[in-house]
């Protein structure tokens, strides 16, 4: 393959008004010709700079050969690396460029060439080299500035230094070599060498063998100090409690940290814990007992409700009062006895609300299967008005099969259709105890103690997530 003439920072511009399609010669200003090599071949490329600042933009560009040169005119072959016969303007540029062509040339002498000489250090780039021989396991080192080869050991060799320690060979080993003295290191660090290790074995029977088998595990090996002396055969970890559920401990003693309710504890260190309650109420239920809560968390008379998943107390009522639910709630709260107690509170024909002293009427709009009787209350003077369509807000019911456990029998009962809903709440954050005399909050020590200081409540407050079932209702049209 040609090799081609290069040269850096070579060019200049057509002298030819224009250069035509079919010259062969290339002519540029007076005296920029000893720009160019005198020696041959080199490539050029001509394109319009004033325009393309980037020849590979113009497609006008085109790559030339030069074959010679005499003074300010080149000889040229036109069209080279797929490049078309251009005609090309006067003041367009002639530059030596580094063109494919240039770099396939350059590329292929490196190749093609038997003898390489090398000015550096040798990079194989993942290709072999042979230096005498060339086998698989051959290793090399370096000798008075040269590769020396050393070929591959035999099988249990190992790699050490000559006797000079000049350069490494293969050592057999043998019996000969083995057992090593006690007094030999046979381990070093891998990050500081000083730190070594060796095994004393002077202490055990003469012409005795001791074997030491590694358990496939990672291990760690303790001091005599560090070590748990068994005292039983039966239990090696005799006076040591065993983990998981047992009945290894029987009793405490020496604690000075009391144990917390929820380790099994009654977390106070004096007899003011009472055996009979966890947090204030009883710990079991028996026949003939109650549930009780202790004065200070509710007042004599309160009632104990269910509100989601846990229970609030309802204070007493006023004389005369009944439990009844409050409106679309299914919270139980007191209201004044009478004959009837409904939650609609307005008119549905007016929407005025309902005050006392309005007399009302029920107004019967239907029954269900199971004999329940529909009514809605409305002022006496609305049911006398001409009858509207009116839309009201009523509970959703369901039909559920219950088992009677006295027949053995199922039987349709229906209830109210509920959803799940989830809302936040807040409660007190351990440690913190409410003062219902102040409405503050009072710390509780780690030792049982109660602090003097009120905290407000919004310190010793803290949101959760509780999940309560919210009654569906459902826009019914009545004719009123």
């Amino acid at each position: 393959m040609t090799k081609f003439v290069v040269k850096n920072n070579v060019e200049s511009t057509v002298a030819d008004d224009p250069l035509t399609q079919s010259s062969t010669t290339l002519h540029v200003p007076t005296g920029e010709g000893s720009n160019f090599p005198s020696t041959f071949p080199f490539m050029l490329t001509i394109w319009n700079s004033n325009i393309y600042p980037d020849p590979g933009n113009d497609p006008g560009m085109e790559i030339v050969k030069c074959t010679n040169r005499s003074n300010d005119t080149l000889t040229i072959v036109r069209a080279q690396e797929n490049t078309s016969n251009m005609e090309h303007l006067q003041g367009e540029r002639v530059a030596m460029l580094i063109t494919a062509g240039v770099i396939d040339v350059l590329i292929s002498e490196v190749v093609d060439d038997t003898s390489p000489q090398l000015g550096g250090d040798l990079d194989p780039n993942g290709h072999g080299f042979a230096i005498g021989s060339d086998a698989d396991g051959d290793m090399y080192y370096r000798a008075s500035g040269a590769l020396t080869r050393l070929a591959k050991g035999s099988a249990s060799q190992v790699l050490t230094m000559n006797g000079s320690g000049t350069a490494p060979e293969w050592t057999d080993v043998s019996g000969s070599d083995l057992p090593v003295v006690d007094t030999t290191s046979i381990v070093s660090g891998s990050s500081d060498s000083t730190k070594q290790m060796r095994f004393e074995v002077d202490g055990l029977t003469t012409n005795t063998t001791r074997v030491m088998t590694v358990p496939d595990k990672d291990i760690t090996l303790a001091d005599n100090a560090d070590v748990i002396t068994h005292t039983s055969a039966a239990n090696p970890h005799s006076g040591s409690a065993a983990s998981g559920a047992n009945s290894d401990i029987t009793s405490l003693s020496g604690l000075t940290t009391p144990l917390s309710v929820a380790q099994g504890g009654t977390g106070v260190t004096d007899d003011s814990y009472d055996a009979d309650k966890v947090d204030g109420c009883d710990a079991g239920l028996g026949n003939g007992n109650v549930l009780k809560i202790d004065n200070y968390m509710i007042a004599t008379g309160a009632i104990i409700s269910g509100l989601g998943t846990q229970i609030g107390a309802i204070d007493p009522g006023i004389d005369g009062y009944q439990l009844t639910t409050h409106g679309s709630s299914s919270i139980v709260t007191w209201a004044p006895a009478s004959d009837l107690i409904f939650s609609d509170t307005h008119c549905p024909k007016c929407n005025k609300k309902f005050k006392i002293g309005d007399i009302l009427i029920l107004y019967v709009v239907g029954y269900n299967e199971v004999g329940d009787i529909l009514t809605i209350p409305m002022h006496k003077e609305c049911a006398e008005t001409p009858k509207k369509i009116v839309m009201i807000k009523r509970k959703v019911f369901e039909n559920r099969y219950i088992l009677d456990e006295l027949t053995g029998k199922t039987k349709i009962q229906r209830v109210q259709k509920t959803q799940k809903k989830t809302i936040t709440k807040y409660k007190l954050k351990d440690g913190y105890e409410f003062d219902h005399k102040t409405g503050k909050a009072i710390k509780i020590n780690k030792d049982g103690s109660k602090d003097k200081t009120q905290y407000d409540l919004s310190i010793a407050l803290e949101t959760f997530e509780d999940t309560i079932k919210e009654p569906i209702y459902k826009d019914v049209e009545f004719i009123l």
